[in-house]
């Protein structure tokens, strides 16, 4: 009976699956997604009717254990795919996205771009039946903003911290620095904090239960720097609009934080410091969102504890991300915003109401709509205009359509 239901179930989603290949998406890559989905359910259910066939219950129930499990990981990527085609998205950037994409993770790289429910660019982490796609959601209601778009080179970042190993390499790096941290500096705090282990200073870290301890600690400080690194890909991508576009999510910041997540004033605080190191004319000003005092919700000693020595490894780990990030980006041969290029459009081209022509890359483009976007003259310069905002951002949307004709056409 639990192999016919699981039958059941994964003809179900391959009906679905079936639907959804009917529909009219704005690119391929939506449909090969669903091909390999498909692809995968299939094989699925010809592993469940094998089980049946060879008379062991446990390897039935642990086939149908993972064909459910298959099923609540893929079903959300089933829906992420079907909202590619909603018209609300910007069509208009796949393909310059994709162009970088493929320039920093490889040629084979496929993209599909979704919109979300939930308010915060996302991307889904590698899948091995589509370990060669880049799957990024922007909220909903931002989905069709091109100032916003930057914020897709933090999620970029996300799957290049992967397929580069730096996870693997820093892991032990952190947990090193962290017992480093105890031993030096914490050491009181730490027997305080944990009056029932009974250990030698000076031979703390030497016994497997010592990783055990801090492991919360480690960990969230490895999430923390994936974060601040994916925070670094996004600025060396797109330079100042990456700033502006964070600091356009993230104002005025959240009462709490989640201890996996860095602090915002530290986000910022990196990304000035990476301006310098980069070459980058960081913005006049960064957001008030740097200076919001982040409380954890009610933390026990404990987890104030591990997460104070999160914090402290990633201080410690900063530079090391920020060269990373750089190393990414001119290995790849990724240039950065150009200023004069910039300046260029929204002086000759967005000040008339034209689209951008003849741009060297998506980043400027994006840069020359955010200055054009905080240019109090520019809304003056084209006063038939009733909605300056909004003709903003479709002329955004038209340079970097033209952008991606002109390269079409030039290859």
């Amino acid at each position: 009976m639990t192999s016919q239901y699981s039958i059941r179930r994964v003809d179900a989603v391959l009906k679905v699956i079936g639907q959804l290949k009917s529909v009219d998406f704005p690119y391929e890559h939506s449909k090969h997604a669903l091909e390999k989905v498909e692809s995968h359910f299939q094989k699925l259910k010809l592993d469940i009717e094998r089980s049946l066939k060879s008379d062991s219950p446990d390897l039935s129930r642990n086939t149908c254990a993972e064909a459910l499990e298959q099923t609540f990981v893929f079903l959300p990527i089933l829906g992420f795919i079907l909202r590619s085609t909603d018209i609300g998205n910007a069509f208009e950037l796949h393909g310059p996205l994709l162009r970088l994409a493929r320039t920093l993770l490889g040629d084979n790289i496929k993209l599909i771009i979704s919109s979300e429910w939930e308010y915060s660019p996302y991307t889904y982490l590698p899948i091995p039946q589509l370990d060669q796609f880049v799957l990024i959601g922007l909220p909903s209601p931002e989905s069709a903003n091109p100032l916003v778009f930057p914020l897709a080179g933090h999620e970029l970042g996300h799957t290049l911290w992967r397929y580069s190993g730096h996870a693997t390499h820093i892991k032990p790096a952190i947990a090193e620095g962290i017992i480093n941290d105890i031993k030096s500096n914490r050491w009181d705090e730490y027997v305080k904090t944990f009056p029932s282990q009974e250990r030698d200073r000076s031979t703390y870290g030497d016994h497997p239960t010592d990783m055990e301890m801090i492991a919360p600690a480690s960990a969230w400080a490895e999430r923390q720097a994936e974060e601040v690194f994916c925070d670094l890909i996004g600025l060396r991508l797109f330079g100042k609009a990456y700033i502006h576009a964070l600091t356009y999510f993230l104002a005025p910041g959240f009462r709490t934080r989640l201890p996996h997540y860095p602090r915002l004033s530290v986000r910022f605080r990196c990304l000035s410091d990476a301006c310098h190191e980069y070459g980058i004319n960081k913005p006049e000003q960064f957001a008030d969102i740097a200076a919001v005092a982040e409380v954890q919700s009610d933390p026990t000693n404990v987890e104030k504890f591990m997460v104070s020595l999160a914090d402290t490894a990633l201080d410690r780990s900063t530079t090391t991300l920020m060269q990373l990030a750089r190393h990414a980006a001119e290995d790849a041969g990724i240039k950065l915003p150009d200023d004069e290029e910039i300046d260029h459009v929204v002086e000759t081209q967005f000040k008339k109401g034209v689209p951008a022509r003849g741009q060297s890359g998506l980043a400027n483009i994006l840069n020359a709509g955010w200055r054009a976007f905080q240019d109090k003259d520019m809304s003056t310069a084209n006063p038939n205009i009733t909605n300056y905002e909004d003709f903003l951002k479709e002329l955004v949307l038209k340079s970097i359509e033209v952008f991606e004709i002109e390269n079409r056409t030039a290859n």
